[in-house]
């Protein structure tokens, strides 16, 4: 029996296949996990970072398309920023015709066509790095390595730019394929829109709360791989590890 497969892709500043190393081992009982690395970052260092939300998706429908036309369910997953990806990748994938993933799993994102507010992304470069050092978002190691902080710091701030400057574009077909909102219960604002994405679905839809803020996959891990596996595999009861 073929395991169930979970596309994978990343938050701001992160690497998908350091991000989801740990489901990968953890889930490989179940599930295939399987990370979308995304241009400037992890083997693909070298590539320029995606200005748009739009670069981002067409690059991930010609890298990929070959999986999602194999004829095997898929699922795709994604957390904060990566969870508006996932989203507009699902919505790609539904406009060409391709088939679409069976669950699609949004993290801590409020609903798309809720402009985000804020003008962070604004900054020039060393001033948006110190004012996330300043609100605790960016770890103090960054600033005490060059070249750290020449590696990281410019992958965040291109993909603050990427998220806050995405505007959102009225769908004339939406998607029906079952649509997850996971949630941290403390990440107020992403919690209070939850229900929201209701309407960006025609099929199944359920938002499940989790202990923790923003990061709660990593707070909750145990909690958010089990819930998969009881989506992905309902009569499998899930044992993590």
């Amino acid at each position: 029996m073929k395991k169930a497969r979970l596309l994978c892709l990343p938050y701001a500043g992160g690497s998908a296949t350091s991000i989801y190393l740990s489901w990968k081992k953890k889930l490989e009982e179940h599930i295939e996990v399987i990370p979308l690395e995304l241009a400037g970052r992890g083997r693909r260092i070298r590539e320029p970072l995606f200005r748009t939300v739009e670069e981002a998706v067409a690059d991930m429908i010609e890298k990929n398309k070959s999986l999602l036309e194999d004829g095997n369910p898929y699922n795709i997953f994604g957390h904060s920023m990566g969870g508006l990806l996932a989203y507009e990748f699902c919505q790609k994938i539904n406009e060409l015709g391709l088939p679409l993933p069976e669950n699609l799993f949004v993290s801590a994102f409020q609903p798309p066509d809720i402009k985000l507010e804020g003008d962070i992304h604004l900054l020039p470069m060393d001033d948006f790095a110190e004012k996330m050092r300043k609100g605790g978002n960016i770890p103090e190691s960054i600033f005490l390595d060059k070249d750290l902080y020449n590696l990281f710091i410019p992958i965040l701030y291109a993909d603050y730019k990427l998220v806050f400057q995405y505007i959102y574009k009225p769908k004339e077909i939406v998607m029906k394929n079952n649509l997850h909102i996971f949630t941290g219960n403390t990440d107020f604002k992403v919690y209070q829109l939850r229900k929201e994405w209701s309407r960006h679905t025609q099929g199944y839809f359920e938002d499940h709360i989790f202990e923790g803020g923003h990061f709660f996959i990593r707070e909750s891990e145990q909690k958010v791989l089990e819930k998969i596996v009881s989506i992905l595999i309902p009569d499998k009861i899930p044992t993590i590890v």
